[in-house]
């Protein structure tokens, strides 16, 4: 159930989701990514945690969702859930993730920037991270002679943006996406010599559809970025 938080947080637009034990249980079994705050109304710290919780909330909107669980609502089954992931003192952060990797505890800063930060290094990624060149090279020859949509995207960046995950997070279903970071000089250079010498500055992205190649040449701006993909995918 989503709503707008008018208790403990206070008026909310910002995709916080208020959860009962049967929804809870819902996406732990589509294995959704879940942020999940535990608290009490009447917790002092959950109340200092709120805007910072809610601001990170709003950072992330378009990437995934923040949870809450009341931990001392049993009509809910609120109580119930709590007891079951060994809640004991509030508020406890959580991250919960797919099947892949375990549950985490949150135990840094509570300011929206370190839980955002801290969910942004640790959920499944809507994209394939090649940390080197042979690995991203192995991708895109398996691309030309795939009968899927494949998104390469390159760049010197040191660390996946919030708008890579956003973007990422709205195409995933039309194209498998491959990602290549910190796109040095050198490493272009490298790419240039096995065969991707259309590589430049600081982002480069093409598609490749049964082997046809498409390249964006447009500025680095969301506008220009968005109007490509959506043509390209």
């Amino acid at each position: 159930m989503v709503v707008a938080i008018l208790s403990l947080f206070g008026l909310i637009t910002a995709r916080l989701v208020e959860l009962d034990q049967a929804e809870f249980k819902r996406l732990r079994t589509d294995k959704v990514p879940m942020p999940v705050v535990f608290y009490a109304p009447w917790c002092g710290h959950c109340q200092r945690l709120k805007p910072e919780y809610a601001k990170a909330a709003e950072e992330l909107d378009g990437i995934l969702d923040l949870y809450m669980v009341d931990c001392t609502n049993s009509t809910s089954g609120g109580q119930a859930v709590c007891s079951e992931y060994g809640v004991q003192g509030f508020p406890t952060v959580k991250l919960l993730n797919g099947a892949s990797r375990p549950e985490m505890e949150y135990t840094g800063a509570r300011e929206a920037v370190a839980i955002r930060s801290f969910i942004l290094t640790n959920i499944e990624k809507p994209f394939v991270e090649h940390k080197t060149v042979g690995s991203l090279m192995e991708a895109y020859q398996s691309a030309k002679s795939s009968a899927k949509k494949h998104l390469f995207i390159v760049s010197n960046s040191t660390a996946a943006s919030k708008y890579l995950f956003k973007v990422s997070a709205l195409y995933k279903e039309k194209a498998d996406i491959h990602v290549f970071l910190r796109a040095t000089e050198d490493k272009l250079a490298e790419l240039k010599e096995v065969g991707l010498g259309h590589l430049k500055g600081a982002l480069s992205m093409f598609t490749l559809n049964k082997g046809k190649a498409s390249h964006f040449d447009g500025g680095n701006k969301p506008s220009e970025i968005e109007k490509w993909l959506h043509k390209s995918l």
